[in-house]
């Protein structure tokens, strides 16, 4: 008989997990007879991808969710928005590539050509993600590492750092992220 007791829905899941591992070890598929207890050493664990200087289609990100979720790591942040390096391109932050990968309603064309997520891409992700216990860490980059944003509005670039970095003394930059921002970072309950 097999008996799993956890104190929430979360711990029961990963428990299964243990229980697959334990199957796979030994030849037979049968788990061994005993009592086990087992809990994260650690309370984040998980992964960082960078998808804003390579794209990373969503049917990989779907499979690595589920990949993450055998393993019981809990975390994926994406990186979302980045550049090159203006040296790599003749020191030309116009030959410079940029790219933010997540579609927006407000501002058409910020996306990256070369390969993006739609809004209902993003959000099945976090879904399935939250199905596993997984928490999805959006991570959009400002003031730096923004030259996809000052590619789209040229007058969002610092003179002073680089086109890059936004300029955070130009009165329209803050309007701009305050209608883009929000539709990514959901406000918490």
């Amino acid at each position: 008989c097999l008996f799993i007791t956890a104190a929430t829905s979360k711990g029961a899941f990963w428990a299964t997990r243990t229980l697959l591992q334990l199957s796979e070890q030994h030849h037979s598929r049968s788990i061994p007879c005993g009592t086990a207890f087992d809990a994260p050493a650690y309370p984040i664990r998980g992964l960082v991808l960078d998808c804003g200087r390579k794209y990373i289609p969503a049917s990989y990100l779907e499979n690595l969710i589920k990949v993450m979720a055998y393993y019981k790591l809990n975390t994926l942040q994406l990186h979302l928005n980045d550049n090159g390096f203006k040296e790599y391109f003749d020191n030309d932050w116009q030959k410079t590539p940029g790219a933010f990968r997540l579609e927006s309603d407000f501002f058409p064309g910020l996306a990256a050509s070369d390969g993006m997520y739609t809004k209902q891409q993003f959000i099945n992700l976090q879904l399935q993600a939250e199905r596993v216990f997984l928490d999805i860490i959006p991570e959009i980059d400002v003031p730096a590492h923004s030259l996809a944003l000052s590619h789209y509005r040229r007058a969002f670039g610092s003179e002073t750092y680089g086109t890059d970095h936004l300029d955070l003394e130009n009165p329209p930059l803050i309007p701009f992220l305050d209608r883009l921002l929000p539709a990514y970072c959901p406000r918490a309950p």
